[in-house]
């Protein structure tokens, strides 16, 4: 076990479980406002078969609000514009997303700031005891960590309830199966942006959306959004030996788009289940990003909701200090701040949201998967369902009036 700092008979501040993007960044938020950080990770290297990520304009003024902009710029990759495409045609190019990072890149670049301020245990977390004042870590290697507080943010892959014997109240089981690849144009000049996303309004397509993803330097990077079943024949047939096949039936405009194209790397799978962990703040732990109940990627939420317990964590700790680590009970006040609440709320519900955008055929989906984002919500909720149903209305009456 390699680890930085010292942990022998050592009371820390806070213990943060995982050091992904969620977890490094509070990590570091904590160590540079004056507390004592103790970080527990089991990957001492970050896998690099993990998706890219877009950051919006929220979760950028969050990094810096945080100070931490410019220790995560060397892995930003600047997105001038996405182009969106819709039943295969060009609907708008934006600037939505000023930058996208590799999941990987994004979090070792915080990594050596945080050995600075930090001590890092490069270990496996493997129970999280909350019992008195003293909470402990418990790590594979049979060392015991100590410390007032504990902040678990070990992402949504199901250790949460394993480390802490929490029960997990579903959301959506099975919200998507996800994929990833690189792959490579036969005319390099027809990627004519940084960044394309694909989505359809045909409801027997099932998908999120089809992202990719262009860096000089680097091959293209796909990332596959599905609604679909683990039993559905076309997931078979991507993982296995027709994917090209597929994603020209599926996706539509793709290769008219970008013309011919060859995959490059294995196509990496992944299960999303929409869980959200129950009992946290009563058994005396913090839950931060994804531990706290899983965001789809659909949403574009997930890292900004990460950073926003960051923030409401890093702007509690005074108060959690001054009270003289009384106990879990104080813990109330992040699981109830008002932005807190908020985000995670906003978060699920556009998850929701946008996979029955993508699979739903009822007229308040369909519009939207008709018209993409162009119009605002209220505008779409007084005139254009209103107009849809009362058409479909109409049909219905004159289909009566015939059968009669």
């Amino acid at each position: 076990m390699v680890q930085s700092g010292s942990t022998h008979n050592q009371l820390y501040d806070v213990i943060v479980v995982g050091a992904g993007p969620v977890g490094s960044a509070l990590a570091w938020k904590l160590a540079a406002d004056g507390y004592r950080v103790c970080v527990c990770e089991e990957h001492q290297t970050v896998p690099q078969t993990l998706r890219l990520e877009e950051l919006s304009h929220h979760v950028v003024n969050l990094y810096r609000e945080l100070g931490i902009f410019e220790k995560i710029r060397p892995a930003l990759i600047p997105l001038d514009s996405i182009a969106h495409f819709r039943n295969g045609h060009l609907v708008q190019a934006s600037r939505e997303a000023p930058y996208a990072a590799r999941y990987d890149q994004l979090t070792e670049s915080l990594r050596p700031a945080l050995s600075k301020v930090a001590t890092l245990v490069w270990d496996t977390a493997v129970q999280v005891s909350a019992e008195g004042r003293v909470k402990s870590v418990r790590l594979k290697s049979g060392r015991v960590i100590c410390g007032w507080m504990v902040v678990v943010a070990t992402g949504g892959d199901g250790t949460t309830g394993k480390l802490l014997s929490l029960p997990e109240k579903p959301v959506c089981p099975h919200y998507s199966l996800n994929f990833a690849w690189d792959l490579e144009l036969e005319d390099a000049e027809r990627m004519s942006h940084p960044a394309l996303v694909f989505r359809s309004t045909h409801t027997g397509h099932g998908y999120g959306y089809l992202k990719l993803f262009a860096h000089e330097g680097s091959p293209i990077r796909a990332n596959f959004l599905s609604y679909w079943r683990p039993e559905d024949k076309r997931r078979r047939a991507l993982l296995q030996d027709d994917a090209l096949a597929v994603l020209n039936r599926t996706v539509e405009g793709l290769v008219p788009y970008v013309g011919p194209f060859r995959i490059t790397s294995p196509i990496e799978e992944s299960v999303l289940h929409l869980n959200r962990p129950q009992g946290a703040g009563e058994a005396g732990i913090l839950l931060a990003g994804d531990a706290c109940g899983q965001v789809a990627p659909s949403s574009g939420m997930g890292l900004r909701k990460g950073l926003n317990d960051v923030r409401v964590l890093a702007q509690l700790m005074p108060q959690w200090e001054r009270e003289s680590r009384s106990g879990g009970e104080t813990l109330a006040a992040y699981y109830t701040h008002r932005a807190k609440v908020a985000l995670d709320e906003e978060a699920v519900a556009r998850s929701l949201r946008e996979r029955k955008v993508a699979i739903d055929w009822r007229p308040e989906f369909a519009t939207r998967r008709l018209i993409g984002d162009q119009i605002p919500d209220w505008l779409e909720s007084a005139v254009v369902r209103p107009a849809i149903e009362q058409s479909l209305n109409f049909v219905r009456i004159y289909r009566s009036g015939l059968d009669n």
